[in-house]
């Protein structure tokens, strides 16, 4: 990752019945850059472009569930 270009949201963490509660909603933007290397380590390539998660949060389930843009 190369930068964090856009970060917002919020969490909580609360405790009721003696059972801790955390909950959380993001949205973020991150540039990546990526080199690509061949057998012996030479890079031959790179990429770059950014990686967008428009909403991750406890309400939207397992991780598999959210939604990724590149």
């Amino acid at each position: 990752m190369k930068e964090v270009k856009e970060l917002k949201g919020e969490s909580s963490v609360s405790i009721r019945k003696g059972k801790k509660l955390m909950s959380y909603d993001y949205a973020y933007k991150l540039d990546f850059e990526c080199n690509l290397k061949d057998g012996e380590g030479k890079t031959v390539g790179s990429i770059t472009g950014t990686y967008d998660i428009p909403e991750m949060s406890n309400a939207t389930g397992d991780d598999d569930d959210w939604e990724a843009n590149v």
